[in-house]
């Protein structure tokens, strides 16, 4: 019995720890990378680094349309 709680007892530990620290009150994208280009005519797109939080926040500030869309001069493309 002893040997099953030193065992449980960490791996419950780390599943709730986790749970709390990847927990967010925003939704978050399920995949992908933040994609930019320089102006609305320019057919080059290239990836940014920023995560989706960033990214949206970007496009607000920017474009203020759908961010998944492939508008304007910042979305999120789910395909990369």
């Amino acid at each position: 019995m002893k040997k099953i709680f030193l065992f449980a007892v960490p791996v419950f530990m780390s599943f709730f720890l986790s749970i709390f620290l990847f927990v967010d009150n925003q939704p978050i994208a399920g995949g992908g990378c933040c994609k930019q280009r320089p102006n609305i005519s320019s057919p080059h797109w290239y990836e940014n680094g920023l995560n989706f939080r960033q990214c949206r926040d970007l496009n607000r500030q920017r474009d203020n349309d759908d961010v998944y869309r492939r508008s304007g001069t910042i979305w999120w493309d789910e395909n990369c």
